[in-house]
Protein backbone atom coordinates (compact mmCIF):
# COMPACT_ATOMS: atom_id res chain seq x y z
CA UNK A 1 0.00 0.00 0.00
CA UNK A 2 2.66 2.49 0.43
CA UNK A 3 4.30 1.63 -2.22
CA UNK A 4 1.18 2.21 -4.24
CA UNK A 5 0.60 5.65 -2.56
CA UNK A 6 3.99 6.38 -2.98
CA UNK A 7 3.81 6.33 -6.61
CA UNK A 8 0.72 8.54 -6.89
CA UNK A 9 2.63 10.98 -5.03
CA UNK A 10 5.25 11.04 -7.60
CA UNK A 11 2.82 11.05 -10.52
CA UNK A 12 0.86 13.55 -9.26
CA UNK A 13 4.32 15.80 -8.39
CA UNK A 14 5.23 15.08 -12.08
CA UNK A 15 2.53 16.11 -13.51
CA UNK A 16 2.24 19.24 -11.47
CA UNK A 17 5.61 20.02 -12.28
CA UNK A 18 4.77 19.77 -16.19
CA UNK A 19 1.30 21.15 -16.33
CA UNK A 20 2.36 24.37 -14.66
CA UNK A 21 1.01 28.13 -16.27
CA UNK A 22 4.25 29.89 -17.37
CA UNK A 23 3.70 33.16 -18.03
CA UNK A 24 4.18 32.85 -21.54
CA UNK A 25 0.86 30.84 -21.69
CA UNK A 26 -1.27 33.83 -20.78
CA UNK A 27 -2.50 34.80 -24.12
CA UNK A 28 -4.38 31.57 -23.46
CA UNK A 29 -6.42 33.50 -21.34
CA UNK A 30 -7.02 36.36 -23.62
CA UNK A 31 -10.20 35.00 -25.71
CA UNK A 32 -12.01 34.85 -22.10
CA UNK A 33 -11.15 38.28 -21.14
CA UNK A 34 -13.02 39.42 -24.64
CA UNK A 35 -15.59 37.82 -24.06
CA UNK A 36 -15.85 38.83 -20.07
CA UNK A 37 -15.82 42.60 -21.31
CA UNK A 38 -17.85 41.98 -24.47
CA UNK A 39 -20.45 39.89 -23.65
CA UNK A 40 -21.75 42.67 -20.86
CA UNK A 41 -21.27 45.29 -23.13
CA UNK A 42 -23.56 43.41 -25.79
CA UNK A 43 -26.13 43.20 -23.84
CA UNK A 44 -26.49 46.64 -22.17
CA UNK A 45 -26.24 47.86 -26.25
CA UNK A 46 -28.97 45.80 -27.08
CA UNK A 47 -31.60 45.89 -24.32
CA UNK A 48 -30.89 49.67 -25.03
CA UNK A 49 -31.42 49.77 -28.63
CA UNK A 50 -34.37 47.52 -27.76
CA UNK A 51 -35.88 49.97 -25.66
CA UNK A 52 -35.19 52.91 -27.75
CA UNK A 53 -36.85 51.56 -30.62
CA UNK A 54 -39.92 50.17 -28.26
CA UNK A 55 -40.04 53.75 -26.75
CA UNK A 56 -40.20 55.60 -30.38
CA UNK A 57 -42.29 53.57 -31.85
CA UNK A 58 -44.91 52.32 -29.43
CA UNK A 59 -48.32 54.92 -29.32
CA UNK A 60 -48.09 55.33 -25.45
CA UNK A 61 -51.99 57.19 -25.70
CA UNK A 62 -54.91 55.79 -23.76
CA UNK A 63 -57.78 56.46 -25.56
CA UNK A 64 -60.97 55.54 -23.94
CA UNK A 65 -63.01 52.30 -25.32
CA UNK A 66 -66.11 52.32 -27.13
CA UNK A 67 -69.11 52.25 -24.48
CA UNK A 68 -70.77 49.69 -26.96
CA UNK A 69 -70.18 46.86 -29.83
CA UNK A 70 -72.28 48.69 -32.12
CA UNK A 71 -70.20 52.08 -31.31
CA UNK A 72 -67.33 50.93 -32.96
CA UNK A 73 -69.40 51.43 -36.54
CA UNK A 74 -71.06 54.25 -36.17
CA UNK A 75 -71.82 54.77 -39.55
CA UNK A 76 -73.85 51.55 -39.58
CA UNK A 77 -77.89 51.71 -38.70
CA UNK A 78 -78.45 48.67 -36.15
CA UNK A 79 -80.74 46.26 -37.59
CA UNK A 80 -84.26 46.21 -37.51
CA UNK A 81 -84.98 43.20 -36.99
CA UNK A 82 -84.72 41.08 -33.90
CA UNK A 83 -83.54 36.96 -33.79
CA UNK A 84 -85.28 35.46 -31.07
Amino acid sequence: MDATQARLKAEIAEFSENQDLKRRDLWLFAPLLAVVVALPLAIVTLLSVGLWFAARTVDLSVTSPPTTFAARWPDQALPETVIR
